[in-house]
């Protein structure tokens, strides 16, 4: 009875970790494939943010081209009526400098060719550094997330296969054969693995910096104001933990002088 009860919660487990890995899969793999969605219908070439770019419309017959929406990567829209400018009534054009946010902005603009009114729509993409490589900045800013997964996953299974004692007495064995440079390295690594707190912690931050930087470059706004948050808390918290783990290395530290200082009387 105990034992199907424990398959039970064991599958139970199981299917609840394989939902959040789902989950966790297709969050990235939706900010790596949301620009491939928008760049299909982009007419401008990238610009850089805060700098002024050209919106360009032309017509045969028209004799008056206006702009009359513009909306902005955070999904605000502005339905002013902009007169575009023209020096031969057939090329039409607008200098826009309102481009801080980064993302797509959609244009419409209406014009009365052959004397039926005709709008139409297109729109541009604004980055952080005006390069249009938003697909390979997503692609290395994933691998970056996944490295750092992996090495924190990495570290769980590390620690819950090494025996800490045996390690313990490797590092008192290196002090006795005086390998001062094998004790440091073995020490700090031991205290890493074993107080992983610190590693998990640490892995964290690049974490939250790389989720920052997407959604700063689509232009996801409220996330990227929630990120700046979570990251000076977290960088604030780095002491907290620093503190911490020192406490726990001390004592360990303050055990193995105690343990070299038996050795170093006969005591066993």
């Amino acid at each position: 009875m105990i034992k199907n009860k424990s398959l039970k919660v064991s599958k139970s487990l199981n299917s609840s970790m394989k939902q959040k890995s789902l989950i966790i899969a297709v969050f990235l793999l939706t900010l790596l494939t949301l620009p491939l969605f928008s760049a299909e219908i982009q007419t401008l070439p990238t610009t850089k943010a805060g700098e002024c770019l050209t919106l360009r419309q032309s017509h045969p017959n028209a004799t008056s081209i206006n702009i009359t929406s513009i909306k902005y990567p955070n999904s605000s829209e502005v339905y002013d009526i902009i007169e575009m400018n023209s020096t031969n009534n057939i090329n039409y054009f607008y200098e826009f400098c309102n481009s801080s946010q980064t993302g797509y902005y959609i244009v419409t603009t209406c014009g009365n060719g052959d004397g039926t009114l005709t709008c139409m729509d297109y729109n541009f993409y604004i980055s952080p550094t005006g390069d249009d490589s938003s697909i390979q900045t997503s692609i290395v800013q994933l691998a970056f997330i996944l490295a750092f997964i992996l090495l924190g996953v990495g570290t769980h299974y590390l620690k819950k296969n090494v025996d800490f004692e045996k390690w313990n007495n490797s590092i008192i064995n290196k002090y006795e054969h005086r390998n001062y440079i094998k004790l440091v390295l073995s020490s700090i690594a031991y205290n890493l693995i074993k107080n992983s707190f610190l590693v998990y912690y640490l892995i964290g931050l690049p974490i939250v910096v790389s989720l920052t930087d997407l959604a700063f470059y689509y232009g996801l706004t409220n996330m990227v104001n929630i990120f700046k948050v979570v990251t000076i808390i977290y960088t604030i918290g780095i002491i907290i933990v620093g503190l911490i783990f020192l406490g726990y290395v001390q004592e360990w530290l303050i055990k193995l002088l105690d343990t070299i200082k038996d050795m170093s009387w006969g005591i066993e």
